[in-house]
C-alpha cells in the first residue's frame, strides 16, 4: 500500500466505533434518592457557560422533568456532585480535544462545557457510530408500530438476500453484531466507505458464518438496516427519524447520506450536544418523552442488555458497562478480555459510543446522562494524534472522573 493509500484508509477508519445557577432553586429538591450539581466550564480559549431556565416537573404527582427549549439548570451539590469533582472532570475532557459535554441529573442541567467556540447547540459534523444507537432506536419504534419483527428474517425486507445463506439473517443479528455477514478489516473500512452507494456495497457482501456464531464490530451489516427500515415503514429513513424521533423529542440531529444521496444507518448523524442528550434522556426515561411514548419500554430494557453471549459488552447497537466477556471493534486486531468497560462505574450504565469519543452515556440507577462530542474536521490528524480512535479510552477516562466527582 503506498503512503498516499495508506493516508486515504488511515481517513476511512472513523466509522468505529459550566451554566450559571439559577438564582432561585428553592424548587430544585432531591428527587429519586440523588443529588445535584452545576458545574463552570474550562475552554480552550476561554471558559465554558450555560444558560437554561425551569421547565418541567419534578417527579411525584407531576412526574419527571422533561426540557422545554432548555433545561432546568440546578446546583450540582444538590445533585451528589462536588465543584471541585467536576472541573476535574472537565478538564479529562478538555485533554482529549471535547467540543462540548453536559451533565444531566433527574432532568436537571446541572454541568456543561465548551471550548473552541461551541455551544449547547452547535452541530457536530458527524457523531460516527453514536448513530448506531440510534437506528435502533428506530428499529424499536418500527417495531412498536407493527412494521417489522425483530425475530424476522431481514430477507423479508432485502428482496436480494432470499434464496441465499444471508435468508438465515434475522434482524436482531444485525441489531447484536452477530449475523456472521462477510467481514474484513479491508471491507469494512476501505470498501465500504469510500463507495459511493454504501448500501449498495453492504448488500452485495456474502455470508461469511452462521448467524449467531460470532460476534464482529460490522459496519456494513449494520449500514443494511437502513434498506430493512426503509421498506418495512414505506419512508425514507431521514424523515422517518425526524418525525419518530427527533421532531417529538425537540431534536435538531440529522441522519448523514452517501455521495449517492442515501441515507446512513452506522454513522453519519449531524447532532448537537443538546440533541444527543435529549436522545439520551429519552433513554433514561425508557422511551417517554413529556406525554407520548417515542419508544416503547420494552423496546429499551431489552436493548440495554446483552444480546448474545458472545459479548457482554453489547446490546442492540448500544454499548454496555456489564462486566464479562468483552469484544472491541477490531481495529484491525481483534481485542477480547474478562472485564469490564469501566470497573469505577455501575454495570448498569449503558452508552452509545462513536469514533474518537463521541458518547452518550445513561445512568439508569443515578439517573444521569453524559454527554461529551468532538467535532473532527480533519481525520487524518485526529489519527495521528489521537491514541484511542475507538473512544473506548475516553470512555473510561471520562466517567471515571465524573464517578470520583460524586459526594
Amino acid at each position: 500500500m503506498t503512503a498516499r493509500s495508506t493516508s486515504v484508509a488511515l481517513a476511512l477508519l472513523l466509522a468505529l466505533v459550566g451554566c450559571d445557577t439559577d438564582t432561585d432553586l428553592s424548587d430544585d429538591t432531591l428527587r429519586s434518592g440523588g443529588h445535584g450539581h452545576h458545574g463552570h466550564g474550562h475552554g480552550h480559549h476561554g471558559h465554558g457557560n450555560g444558560h437554561g431556565h425551569g421547565h418541567g416537573h419534578g417527579h411525584g404527582p407531576k412526574g419527571p422533568i422533561y426540557p422545554d427549549a432548555d433545561w432546568k439548570v440546578g446546583d450540582p451539590e444538590k445533585h451528589g456532585l462536588s465543584e471541585e469533582g467536576l472541573a476535574d472532570m472537565a478538564a479529562v475532557a478538555e485533554g482529549w480535544g471535547t467540543s462540548c459535554m453536559m451533565v444531566i441529573h433527574d432532568g436537571v442541567l446541572v454541568g456543561e462545557w465548551y471550548w473552541d467556540g461551541y455551544d449547547r447547540h452547535t452541530k457536530i459534523s458527524n457523531v460516527f457510530s453514536a448513530t448506531k444507537s440510534i437506528t435502533s432506536t428506530l428499529v424499536g419504534i418500527a417495531q412498536d408500530e407493527g412494521d417489522l419483527h425483530i425475530n424476522e428474517s431481514a430477507a423479508n425486507y432485502i428482496d436480494s438476500w432470499e434464496d441465499t445463506p444471508s435468508e438465515e439473517v434475522k434482524i436482531r443479528h444485525l441489531l447484536s453484531n452477530a449475523s456472521g455477514r462477510f467481514w474484513s478489516f479491508e471491507s469494512d473500512y476501505f470498501g465500504l466507505m469510500p463507495a459511493p452507494d454504501q448500501t449498495a456495497y453492504a448488500l452485495g457482501l456474502q455470508q461469511q458464518f452462521e448467524p449467531g456464531e460470532v460476534w464482529e464490530y460490522n459496519n456494513a451489516a449494520i449500514q443494511t438496516l437502513a434498506t430493512v427500515l426503509e421498506n418495512a415503514t414505506g419512508e425514507d429513513l431521514a424523515d422517518y427519524a425526524e418525525e419518530k424521533l427527533f421532531e417529538p423529542i425537540g431534536a435538531s440531529a440529522t441522519i448523514g447520506f452517501d455521495p449517492s444521496g442515501k441515507p446512513l444507518a452506522y454513522q453519519g448523524l449531524s447532532a448537537s450536544c443538546d440533541d444527543m442528550a435529549r436522545f439520551g434522556y429519552l433513554a433514561l426515561r425508557e422511551g417517554r418523552w413529556k406525554n407520548k411514548q417515542v419508544v416503547s419500554k420494552q423496546w429499551l430494557k431489552k436493548a440495554t442488555k446483552s444480546s448474545t453471549d458472545l459479548n457482554d459488552a453489547y446490546g442492540y447497537l448500544w454499548w454496555l458497562n456489564r462486566e464479562g466477556n468483552i469484544v472491541e471493534p477490531s481495529f484491525p486486531e481483534r481485542v477480547e478480555y474478562e472485564g469490564q468497560l469501566v470497573p469505577a462505574a455501575s454495570d448498569k450504565v449503558f452508552t452509545a459510543l462513536g469514533a474518537f469519543g463521541q458518547l452518550v452515556i445513561v445512568d439508569p440507577e443515578e439517573e444521569y446522562v453524559i454527554v461529551r462530542l468532538e467535532n473532527i474536521p480533519d481525520v487524518n490528524a485526529a489519527l495521528a494524534t489521537c491514541p484511542d480512535p475507538k473512544g473506548l479510552s475516553q470512555l473510561e477516562e471520562i466517567l471515571t472522573a465524573f464517578e470520583a466527582a460524586k459526594i
